[in-house]
């Protein structure tokens, strides 16, 4: 029996310091995002052509929690940095296409807009799948890493997102700000951040239950 409590305890304290480390990267994901929009401007919707340092900042942070939480061999800071950079490139890329439909802005903004309602439709849902996929993806990236998601782990960073899209107007609402309290002044703001890059750590911190 004490043997069982003894490994109890350590998956506890295990899952509980994995959870302080996503916590901590997610909130550092949006205060850093924020003060990069604010010192960079944040008219218009030029923001989501530009590559954002805290993307990259962020890559380097989610490489470095998988790496130590990860079942396969450490990697050196120099490998981190190489596998953080087409990293960073790559989420930049993704969010900019999810960001051109769900705004429907820029090229693809304007085929959807001559399409009418029907193609407004389809940029809203395509950009909308898009950001719901982001569970996936995580779960994806942390099997490179020996981190073994479920579906349970997927439900889950689900769940941060859509209680993300609900909560973050709400509470842009309930503070100052220049804009809308809108999602995209949520993802400009950085409230709506931590959600998002939250949702992709949880499925690599959720396990098969042991036999």
């Amino acid at each position: 029996m004490s043997k069982h409590l003894f490994k109890y305890r350590h998956r506890t304290s295990e899952m509980t310091a994995k959870l302080i480390a996503a916590i901590s990267i997610s909130s550092f994901a949006g205060l850093l995002w924020a003060i990069e929009m604010w010192t960079r401007g944040w008219d218009g919707l030029q923001w989501i052509n530009r590559f954002h340092f805290t993307i990259f900042a962020v890559a380097i942070l989610v490489t470095i929690f998988l790496n130590h939480h990860g079942n396969r061999d450490r990697l050196s800071y120099g490998k981190v940095l190489l596998i953080a950079a087409p990293l960073s490139v790559a989420i930049h890329i993704y969010f900019g296409i999810a960001g051109f439909f769900s705004f429907v802005i820029g090229p693809s903004g304007m085929i959807l807009m001559l399409l009418g309602d029907f193609g407004l439709w389809i940029g809203r849902i395509t950009g909308a799948v898009m950001f719901f996929a982001i569970p996936a993806i995580g779960m994806i990236w942390g099997r490179a890493f020996g981190l073994l998601g479920n579906i349970r782990g997927f439900a889950y960073g689900l769940l941060v997102v859509i209680f993300g899209i609900g909560f973050c107007p709400i509470l842009l609402d309930a503070i100052p700000h220049s804009g809308r309290s809108d999602l995209i002044h949520c993802i400009k703001t950085g409230i709506g951040i931590p959600f998002l890059v939250f949702s992709f750590l949880v499925p690599t911190m959720v396990k098969n239950p042991p036999a």
